[in-house]
């Protein structure tokens, strides 16, 4: 993976912001960057990063890519790059040996010190930063990765905030997929990437209609049968209520004749045949089931009662 300012998708005006401190010497010693997973957190503190380290990005705002400090950045082995991570809640013991290393003079001209998961710092761990981010090292920075701004008042004064957002429909669509694609990952360009790259959501898309009219048909004995397919594919049990819920949106819409509209333009065939005895109202009622099917899952609800349950009003509707 190449770091570069210009490769980064979305978020143009932060991006824009960066370069312009950058280029002026006025960035921070410590920043938040937040937004949900997917979104690029990590790629951006590593971008940031490699601006930083640049010997020529001071003049321009922009990164070289030839100098020493990028080479050995894009390598992913730069000594003044320090990447925190941890699995579990970051307590005061780490950020106390962060402290440390922060104190150590870099081998070049700035040290980077990344945080993954800084949201999950203990008040304890938080109060411990604090002492560094009032009185930081001249030649150090601190790149704070979360999903949430879940901080101190403290903390968060002494911190340049970075959020990210979601990419817009058009900016998805310009990365060169389909919109069946760019409305599932909801503007998450680290989640479209995942879909596009999984062999096996790829299939989803047409497992689920195929599925979703079989079940009509089906006697009640069949319908326990069909669990089993279910509990087959159980680890992506998510994306494929989320293709069923996508697969009944467009049916709802092709049903009031407004088929230009639908999102998987390619599954027409497969619509016009789930739609043929039904109506417009048990197509919404079958959207609400998958809908409960999903906030009962999130509850963490038995998984065999609940598909059953779930197959079984989509057969009565």
């Amino acid at each position: 993976m190449t770091y570069e300012f210009a490769n980064f998708y979305g978020n143009k005006e932060l991006i824009s912001s960066l370069e312009r401190a950058l280029k002026h010497g006025k960035t921070s010693h410590a920043y938040i960057i937040t937004g949900a997973s997917g979104l690029g957190k990590s790629r951006l503190a590593l971008t940031f990063a490699k601006a930083l380290l640049c010997e020529n990005s001071s003049e321009s705002g922009l990164i070289c890519g030839s100098c020493s400090p990028c080479k050995v950045t894009e390598s992913g082995n730069h000594p003044d790059i320090i990447f925190v991570q941890s699995d579990k809640q970051i307590g005061v013991d780490l950020i106390r040996e962060i402290t440390k290393d922060i104190n150590v003079l870099p081998y070049g001209s700035r040290k980077i010190i990344i945080i993954d998961r800084a949201d999950t710092m203990t008040v304890q761990a938080q109060n411990a930063l604090l002492k560094t981010l009032e009185e930081p090292p001249k030649y150090a920075v601190i790149l704070a990765l979360a999903d949430n701004i879940n901080f101190l008042p403290t903390v968060l004064s002494r911190c340049v905030a970075l959020n990210l957002r979601p990419l817009t429909p058009s900016q998805m669509k310009a990365y060169g997929a389909d919109d069946l694609y760019t409305g599932h990952a909801m503007g998450n360009i680290g989640y479209l990437k995942k879909l596009l790259e999984d062999e096996i959501f790829t299939g989803l898309k047409d497992f689920v209609p195929d599925f979703l009219i079989k079940i009509n048909t089906r006697t009640l004995d069949d319908i326990f049968e069909s669990y089993k397919i279910l509990e087959e594919h159980r680890d992506y049990i998510e994306e494929i209520l989320d293709f069923m819920t996508v697969f009944l949106r467009d049916c709802t819409i092709a049903k009031e004749n407004l088929s230009s509209f639908v999102f998987q333009k390619s599954k027409l065939n497969e619509i016009n045949l789930y739609i043929k005895n039904t109506t417009t109202k048990a197509l919404l009622k079958r959207l609400d089931i998958i809908d409960f099917t999903k906030t009962a899952l999130g509850q963490n609800a038995n998984f065999q009662l609940t598909m059953e349950l779930m197959l079984l009003k989509l057969r009565s509707v």
